[in-house]
């Protein structure tokens, strides 16, 4: 074991279910780290929706500035086709527009994305999330896993 502090604070959170971002802030077992653990708003009117969203996006990137690495685990993971801020379904995936704002030089990007039913399967959402990625000016994508 590499790291047996690591593995019993982890092994505390999932055991007690609290498996949650706030569960590893509270834990202070990541020194250092900027959590930005404020709730997506999706509360609100459909028609609120996309104002309380940028608010939120406005908090979250001014809690990220000086990170140079930054991990990202939307519910939804990256945002699918016709994807729209005041729809009834939006709120848990993250944009591409999103996704480009908080590029910085030098800074490490990683985000969780889940498998869709894709054509093509594996490779296929590999390839398709690739070419967004880089349609959206990300220059190098070294590691794209589904």
């Amino acid at each position: 074991m590499l790291n047996p502090q690591l593995f019993d604070a982890l092994h505390q959170i999932v055991s007690t279910n609290q498996r949650d971002v706030r569960a590893l802030e509270t834990a202070n077992i990541l020194p250092g780290a900027i959590f930005a653990s404020e709730v997506v708003p999706v509360g609100k009117s459909i028609a609120e929706r996309p104002y309380q969203r940028r608010q939120w996006f406005d908090t979250i990137q001014r809690t990220l500035e000086g990170a140079d690495l930054v991990f990202l685990d939307p519910d939804n993971g990256l945002e699918p086709t016709g994807y729209r801020h005041s729809s009834a379904k939006a709120g848990k995936s993250i944009t591409m527009s999103e996704l480009r704002a908080l590029a910085r030089p030098g800074r490490c990007m990683i985000v969780c994305h889940h498998q869709t039913r894709r054509k093509g399967g594996h490779h296929g959402e590999i390839e398709h999330w690739a070419d967004r990625l880089r349609e959206c000016w990300f220059a190098t994508v070294d590691a794209l896993r589904a």
